[in-house]
């Protein structure tokens, strides 16, 4: 359900602005994340440490034509769909020409966020790639572990394919009090971690065995994946 349960706090929302407990996240105009703040301190096990920002740069899907940059979208920004103790949802709209880009989104106290986006065209079109880009500042970005990495130091590179001996479509990345897990998920549901030999390459993300992932250092002061 989307009750609060011990021993997280209510999610509060202000405008585009959404915390939860020792964390805090401000919606951009597609419904992605525009800041990720954490306050936990050093030895996590207090939240009233000063805000530590992750993200560089806003969170962006790329959508790009072959030949051309990359789509410019417009819309009117997230609107809250349903407000409890314990969850939000949120959905936002943005078009460019004949594209369009809806973001379905939830977050829940225990700072878990299941994102659900969908691109759709009007008219047909040549695409040189569509990808999602999550830009973290470099000095957040110390660890890493998971697409097929043991957990360490993070590398200046680190490229992952999607492959059914290959599992590992889940990662994290971070500091000791700030960081971030991503999960590449399927069109369904589902929660089992090594499961690509059952499933299948996720057409949505594996794209025929072209999709992948990558970490890579960027300028002076970024780590974009």
């Amino acid at each position: 359900d989307d009750e609060v349960f011990p021993p997280y706090s209510p999610v509060t929302v202000k405008g585009r602005d959404i915390a939860v407990l020792g964390r805090a996240v401000q919606l951009a105009d597609t419904g992605l994340f525009s800041s990720i703040t954490s306050r936990f301190t050093r030895n996590v096990d207090g939240i009233d440490a000063a805000p530590q920002e992750l993200l560089a740069e806003p969170m962006r899907m790329i959508v790009q034509p072959e030949g051309g940059p990359p789509l410019a979208w417009q819309g009117d920004g997230p609107k809250t769909v349903v407000q409890a103790a314990g969850a939000v949802s949120w959905e936002a709209t943005s078009t460019a020409g004949a594209t369009e880009l809806l973001c379905r989104a939830k977050l829940e106290c225990d700072g878990y966020v299941n994102f659900r986006l969908t691109v759709k065209s009007r008219a047909a079109a040549r695409l040189s790639d569509v990808r999602l880009e999550i830009p973290l500042r470099r000095e957040i970005a110390v660890y890493m572990m998971g697409l097929g990495r043991k957990g360490g130091l993070r590398p200046k590179q680190w490229q992952w394919k999607w492959d059914a001996a290959r599992s590992n479509n889940q990662f994290w990345i971070g500091d000791v009090n700030a960081g971030l897990s991503c999960k590449l998920k399927h069109t369904e549901d589902r929660w089992d971690l090594f499961n690509l030999q059952e499933s299948g390459l996720y057409r949505d993300w594996g794209n025929g065995g072209q999709g992948g992932c990558v970490v890579e250092d960027v300028g002076s002061d970024q780590v974009v994946i």
